[in-house]
């Protein structure tokens, strides 16, 4: 053990108990960024599986607030953003704000607590491409993560 931030996703299948199968599992919802700070979530585009990781993380610190209450407030939070054509990324998708949804006093709690680890834009970007030789046939895929502030790549690798 390095004790030590990790430097790539991967190193987690060096964790004892860690598999293959559940390393795959999580894999587009884990990284290694920022390597200084805190986790910072973008709630406007954060993934339901990333909400809802980071709600149960803080329902288990505040006595009032019940598994159902994350999961409620998860769901209300993609409800909400994704506007009334209930679609992501779509025109009428909203900026997620507590006084504007309809939060119980457990759910508002819950909000106010994650809200430790909001962030309203997005520093790392996680890009991917596709790229097809037609007539052969070959498909290949490259992936970067993208430093916003400057748009260098901390990170890339080809599949």
């Amino acid at each position: 053990c390095k004790n030590r931030p990790f430097d790539t996703p991967e190193e987690l299948l060096l964790v004892r108990g860690m598999t293959q199968e559940i390393y795959h599992a999580l894999a587009d919802y884990v990284t290694v960024f920022p390597k200084q700070g805190i986790l910072q979530i973008n709630f406007d585009t954060a993934s339901p599986l990333v909400l809802t990781a980071l709600a149960r993380a803080k329902q288990k610190i505040l006595e009032e607030v019940q598994t159902g209450d994350a999961q409620s407030l998860v769901e209300k939070i993609i409800d909400y953003r994704d506007g009334e054509d209930n679609a992501e990324f779509t025109r009428d998708d909203r900026v997620v704000a507590m006084n504007e949804m309809p939060l119980n006093s457990p759910e508002r709690n819950l909000f106010l607590a994650m809200s430790a680890h909001r962030r309203q834009t997005s520093d790392y970007l996680r890009i991917r491409a596709r790229g097809v030789e037609q007539s052969y046939g070959a498909v290949s895929w490259v992936e970067a993560i993208v430093f916003r502030n400057d748009l260098s790549v901390l990170s890339w690798h080809r599949n």
